[in-house]
């Protein structure tokens, strides 16, 4: 499945000021609204519910609370699938990373998700 235009419209803009984003006060909730969310968006998942669904109803839930074996973590996303939830987390561009628990909740379609700096 070929990367939606949108997805290459946030990847393009995100190379061309990456610099400014890693330098700057640049901070974890400002990249969430201007990446990560339209991301998702553009990968299928209704990210601000917007079908209206009650909280236990809802595909994605931001700043959960989620049991992983015994540990209480508190994700930034948290993506529900026929109840099965998987967790996100993800970082500010100055830490370089995106830790994603569980890659297959990327697409509703697809089962791969790319990072950057990861040739596939």
């Amino acid at each position: 499945m070929p990367a939606p235009d949108r997805v290459l419209r946030l990847i393009d803009r995100f190379d061309q000021f990456v610099d400014d984003y890693k330098s700057g006060p640049y901070n974890e909730t400002t990249v969430r609204v201007e990446f990560i969310d339209p991301f998702f968006a553009a990968m299928g998942w209704d990210v601000h519910n917007e079908k209206g669904y009650a909280e236990a109803y809802r595909e994605v839930v931001h700043e959960d609370t989620v049991k992983i074996g015994s540990d209480v973590k508190a994700p930034d996303y948290s993506f529900r699938i026929g109840g099965v939830v998987r967790p996100v987390g993800c970082n500010w561009p100055k830490e370089n990373r995106c830790v994603i628990l569980n890659p297959a909740i990327c697409s509703k379609r697809s089962i791969i998700c790319f990072q950057p700096g990861i040739d596939t």
